[in-house]
């Protein structure tokens, strides 16, 4: 990633030349695929906390819920919050995007209930509405996730998500 970022950022890459031309490789780098993903998910953890702080201050949110398949035809699932901030702007952020193993409606329902467990978002109490496409699985009248979502939580209004198929 760095050696990409440096064919547009001088600095960067006079410093990579330096590096890589040093005869002394005893040093610390920090350049290895493996440094570079982990100091992204760092980043990415810290991220999402700022994130799950703010939303849990608004006292109330909604979610939107998407799937969509991956190249490796893997079901990734993404959870965006949508919340009130301090200065009173609406803000969407996404806070999940996991590979979905079970795509039927309770299989999505335990994957969000299992993400909010983790984050600590009190869904039953908090969560205001919910937004999904038009897919079965996530609108089903019977074991979609929107009916699942809303016999725990009866206020979390269901939202038509059209937008969403944008």
């Amino acid at each position: 990633m760095l050696k990409l970022l440096s064919k547009h950022h001088a600095l960067l890459s006079c410093h990579l030349r330096k590096i890589e031309d040093s005869k002394n490789h005893s040093h610390l780098t920090f350049l290895s695929n493996v440094s570079q993903n982990t100091m992204i998910c760092i980043l990415g953890e810290l991220i999402r906390s700022k994130i799950l702080k703010s939303v849990k201050s608004a006292q109330v949110f909604s979610i939107m819920i998407d799937t969509t398949t991956d190249i490796f035809n893997l079901e990734q699932f993404s959870l965006v919050l949508r919340f009130v901030n301090d200065q009173g702007m609406v803000e969407e952020r996404l806070v999940a995007l996991k590979i979905a193993t079970d795509s039927t409606g309770k299989g999505m329902f335990k994957l969000f209930r299992d993400i909010c467990e983790t984050y600590g978002l009190d869904w039953k109490n908090q969560l205001c509405a919910q937004s999904y496409d038009g897919a079965a699985v996530m609108q089903g009248q019977y074991s979609g996730i929107r009916t699942l979502v809303q016999e725990h939580n009866p206020r979390a209004v269901p939202i038509y998500g059209a937008l969403l198929i944008l």
